[in-house]
């Protein structure tokens, strides 16, 4: 049984670990640097010591909250519901672009190009769109 998040490697994919046993977690996570008024971060630093945790679990847990908290406020979501108008308004107007560009009336969609299309046949390249959805050209 494979965890998710848990990558199991085999002596298969990988016969440099024939016989071991051992997973690794995938994780992605970002390290992000505060800074905090002397006072705060000593305040913060005897909660964490009240609690018997660290400073880290202490500040994921207040971010947790406070994430929390804001998926329920009805002015943040009507902000994020203007956004994605912004950013699917930019959306149209790259797909735009890039039709006038090679040529093609249709937006580029998730299928593979016709063997021939105009754009490679004018230019030598085509449009592709990778599994993440990512347009490249290629030659």
């Amino acid at each position: 049984m494979v965890l998710p998040g848990v990558v199991q490697l085999t002596s298969q994919s990988h016969p440099e670990i024939a016989g071991c046993t051992r997973t690794k977690e995938v994780r992605s996570v970002k390290t992000l640097a505060i800074r905090l008024d002397d006072e705060v971060a000593a305040q913060l630093a005897v909660v964490a010591q009240l609690e018997d945790t660290s400073l880290v679990e202490l500040i994921r847990q207040a971010v947790a909250q406070l994430l929390a908290a804001k998926s329920g406020d009805q002015a943040l979501s009507h902000r994020a519901t203007d956004i994605l108008a912004e950013i699917d308004q930019d959306a149209a107007s790259r797909k735009a672009a890039i039709a006038a560009l090679f040529g093609t009336a249709a937006p580029v969609t998730d299928q593979a190009p016709p063997a021939e299309s105009p754009a490679s046949s004018a230019k030598g390249r085509t449009l592709t769109r990778g599994s993440g959805g990512q347009g490249s050209v290629e030659a």
